[in-house]
């Protein structure tokens, strides 16, 4: 057993350490982003225009134990937790991964070179980190983790709630911003990026398994600050990224990056304006 197991693992390591995005080129071709946003909007609205929006109900015990009880509810929960369950791991997994592959290229290149600004001159287009090897693999794999999430919006609809657009916005442009990342490579914002939001998707996939599950957690408001920071933390490191690319010779990227900043832009304030509406605002204006 162990001797037919090694050449598969050995194999396994190899394509992890010596990943090339162009093995996977297809990843790469704009029909692919294109072909998923398309049938996102269509199914999204679609579907919602034939389930409908549910009346909230305060209960949420009440409602979580009800639907349990049908064969179809039943069968809801089930996919509902094992989806979150997924989410929890592939998340985790992708934190941990960018955080060894950046700080493992931070020792041997200093962390200004490894994880800020990869000199130019130092590697062909070829040889990019977000082109070739571990950081790459793990970009990647975000990237399709960002396919995978559409499913958060089909759980949604499938459940009667609100779907509000910046939902909608969030998951259908974050396909467009990973796909750029390798079209264009750029390191900063891809792997930084990646951290965060594994980080806050870890716990946010958390709290929707709990949530989903009948439990009351009183910490909503603190997790979408999270995302708020997590986007200003994003924001300002990229904004120094623009200052210096070009006096320390890591220019690659900039279009990718251009278009990551101004989309992280629009997110900041429509998520500003979700928590000032959601915590902040008197119980009329919400309602309006």
């Amino acid at each position: 057993m162990q001797e037919s197991l090694s050449p598969l693992l050995l194999q396994i390591q190899d394509f992890y350490l010596n990943f090339n995005v162009k093995q996977v080129d297809w990843v790469l071709r704009w029909e692919y982003p294109l072909i998923a946003s398309v049938a996102y909007l269509i199914l999204s609205y679609g579907l919602k225009s034939v389930f409908g929006t549910e009346k909230p109900n305060t209960d949420k015990t009440a409602n979580n134990n009800a639907d349990k009880k049908s064969k179809d509810g039943l069968l809801m929960y089930f996919f509902t937790q094992l989806h979150n369950v997924n989410l929890i791991v592939l998340s985790f997994s992708m934190l941990c991964g960018i955080v060894y592959e950046i700080a493992q290229r931070s020792v041997h290149l200093g962390i200004f070179r490894g994880s800020i600004c990869p000199l130019d001159s130092a590697t062909n287009l070829d040889d990019h980190p977000v082109v070739s090897g571990p950081v790459a693999f793990w970009i990647f794999i975000y990237h399709l983790s960002k396919y995978y999430e559409l499913v958060d919006t089909m759980l949604i609809v499938f459940k009667r709630k609100p779907l509000i657009l910046l939902h909608v916005y969030h998951h259908l442009i974050m396909i467009w911003i990973t796909w750029s990342w390798m079209r264009d490579p750029w390191l900063v914002g891809s792997w930084w990026c990646v951290m965060v939001n594994s980080i806050i998707h870890t716990i946010m996939y958390y709290y929707y398994l709990r949530s989903a599950q009948g439990y009351t957690l009183k910490w909503k408001t603190i997790l979408t600050a999270g995302q708020i920071i997590q986007l200003f933390s994003g924001f300002f490191l990229v904004t120094y990224w623009f200052f210096i690319r070009v006096e320390n010779e890591c220019t690659r990227g900039f279009y990718s990056g251009v278009f990551s900043h101004v989309v992280n832009g629009t997110l900041i304030l429509q998520f500003i304006y979700f928590y000032y509406r959601s915590y902040l605002a008197p119980k009329k204006e919400k309602s309006n």
